[in-house]
């Protein structure tokens, strides 16, 4: 009995090495949801318009991007890097400034609903922000606090939201544009993830009481 759990314990110690240690997948997330909602027209809905998300800090023509992303498949991971990803697309911008992203805390939207009026804009989380300044690729780095807290379900997901019109001083932004989630540049959010610790020490659990199972078992033969 004593060598056959040596055998198991020296099992799940390789196995919670190589796991702890492997170096986690990159799995890419599309939104579920995307739109913008404009000042301007404070009740209009533009969660399919011309294939673009829209930001603004002009005033009376605010322009905000809201995002979300199921990541029910994350469940029992530890969130090792989150980073979003959105694309300005070329001569679409004027200005530069800061864009801020902030978690939605309020209450959950959908793309087809959405609108200036009916945001969720109150009690929103800062997270982080990136400076635009030219078209390409641009990132949000430093997310995995936030995508941890949905997965263990620390708050609920309601999505995210991109602005530059809530820090006091307007016409730096004039405008940008970004593709949305129909087009070739879609939006996405990429996560590496590995499992956390306690899943790796359940399986060892288990193989422990399979192996004193199957000693039972010869013994009684």
């Amino acid at each position: 009995m004593r060598k056959l759990l040596i055998i198991v314990i020296g099992m799940i110690f390789l196995f919670s090495v190589s796991i702890l240690s492997a170096k986690a997948n990159s799995i890419i997330y599309y939104p579920t949801d995307d739109a913008f909602v404009n000042q301007y027209a404070s009740d209009g809905n533009f969660g399919n318009y011309s294939e673009e998300l829209q930001l603004s800090d002009y005033p009376g023509y605010f322009r905000r991007i809201y995002l979300k992303f199921d990541l029910s498949d994350l469940s029992g991971m530890t969130i090792t890097s989150a980073t979003l990803h959105l694309h300005v697309y070329a001569g679409s911008i004027e200005g530069e400034d800061y864009v801020n992203l902030h978690r939605v805390t309020e209450s959950d939207w959908d793309e087809e609903t959405l609108t200036w009026n009916n945001q969720p804009d109150d009690g929103l989380v800062y997270i982080t922000k990136t400076y635009i300044d030219s078209g390409g690729w641009k990132t949000w780095s430093g997310l995995e606090s936030l995508v941890q807290g949905w997965v263990d379900g620390d708050y609920p997901n309601y999505g995210i939201v991109l602005e530059c019109d809530l820090d006091g001083v307007s016409e730096e932004l004039l405008y940008v544009y970004f593709d949305d989630k129909s087009t070739d540049n879609p939006p996405y959010l990429e996560v590496e993830a590995v499992p956390v610790p306690s899943t790796v020490f359940l399986f060892g659990s288990g193989l422990i009481g399979l192996a004193v199972i199957r000693q039972k078992k010869f013994r009684k033969v």
